[in-house]
């Protein structure tokens, strides 16, 4: 099965375009903390819309977190997230799973998939802070978002500097099967948040935030930067 993923932190897989946690409203949270910044969402439509196009995707899905506030979101947040997908609306069909921050997003979208997931041409999409369906893992391939991956360099004198990046995990078979026993899940693909303001999760430091991650065998799993560059195995990348 072909996958594609750009350097604009979208992946391609058949005719179905994933992206994962726009946190959109963010500069309203920066805000409140007396942090002020131009507003991205235009410009993350734009990079989207051209991704769209480019792949010639007949579906995009998003993976989760649209909005940033939870619980309680405000009017400008609300109106953001309807723009946004009547825009993509437009040019392919728009298919949202539900993420942790959305906690109310039924309201505003008709027909949102659980977290749990979604099956299309045959592949697995879920948002990540809960354990996938049975007809997720039941994919050979999954797609997921949520961890916000990064992977983290210590360069020296202290100093820490991450870059987001793609996380290609095969998970440890046994762990995988006895809490599903008819899984046949081969690969599940992590995709960098698209907000390019959010925060991030190291992937070779610490724990991992989703629980399915944590059956992620480092000696198999592989670690690309959001412009492809490969990186190597995640177990070569600990620390």
């Amino acid at each position: 099965m072909e996958v594609a993923f750009s350097r604009e932190r979208t992946l391609s897989v058949k005719n179905v375009l994933a992206v994962s946690d726009l946190h959109l409203g963010y500069e309203v949270e920066l805000l409140k903390s007396g942090i002020s910044i131009p507003p991205v969402t235009e410009k993350m439509l734009e990079r989207l819309l051209t991704s769209v196009r480019e792949g010639g995707a007949g579906k995009v899905v998003f993976l989760g977190d649209l909005a940033h506030s939870i619980p309680k979101r405000s009017g400008f947040e609300n109106a953001q997230v309807i723009g946004f997908l009547e825009s993509v609306g437009k040019t392919a069909e728009v298919i949202c799973v539900k993420g942790n921050h959305d906690p109310e997003l039924e309201k505003l979208v008709p027909g949102v998939a659980p977290p749990t997931g979604i099956v299309l041409s045959g592949v697995g999409f879920f948002h990540g802070h809960t354990w996938p369906s049975n007809e997720v893992v039941g994919c050979r391939v999954a797609v997921m978002g949520h961890e916000h991956p990064a992977v983290e360099f210590r360069p020296g004198f202290g100093k820490k500097v991450t870059e987001r990046c793609w996380l290609i995990c095969s998970l440890k078979r046994k762990e995988l099967k006895e809490r599903y026993p008819e899984a046949r899940l081969k690969k599940l693909i992590v995709v960098p948040a698209f907000n390019s303001l959010t925060g991030t999760r190291s992937v070779n430091s610490g724990e991992p935030g989703s629980p399915i991650l944590r059956l992620a065998d480092p000696e198999k799993s592989e670690v690309y930067l959001s412009d492809g560059t490969y990186l190597g195995n995640l177990s070569e990348l600990l620390y």
